[in-house]
């Protein structure tokens, strides 16, 4: 639980960070409800990591954080959405290896690349 815990608040920091650094215009972040796109089904180990750091995000940040699950492809279309979304700190995704890096290899045209149209925030879990 110590973990989940450094992770919420590196969520938490980097999506003040993304908003401040973003150059939009001065106000209070967040003003809205921030989405979390998670790549797969409801129900699912994402899904369960996203659903355990919820509450503890919008104790934080005072702001409601919306679960949107995005299946399909190995996590790609959520990756995609969030990859194409503006840097403003209100759309943050929840991506694994599928969706970062194996598709990629596997697809001809992914509409992304992850190492230019995204920026790592924190690991969550780990899988062995």
């Amino acid at each position: 639980m110590r973990s989940a815990s450094r992770a919420v608040i590196a969520i938490v920091l980097a999506c003040q960070w993304t908003a401040v650094g973003s150059g939009t215009a001065a106000g209070a972040y967040p003003e809205r409800a921030i989405r979390l796109v998670v790549g797969f089904p409801a129900g699912g180990s994402s899904d369960a990591i996203a659903r355990i750091v919820q509450p503890t995000v919008e104790k934080q940040l005072g702001q409601t954080l919306v679960i949107e699950n995005r299946p399909g492809a190995g996590g790609a279309i959520a990756i995609g959405m969030v990859a194409k979304a503006p840097p403003d700190g209100y759309l943050i995704g929840l991506g694994g290896a599928a969706g970062l890096g194996v598709s990629l290899g596997v697809q001809e045209n992914a509409g992304y690349d992850p190492r230019k149209d995204l920026a790592p925030v924190t690991g969550l879990a780990s899988v062995p």
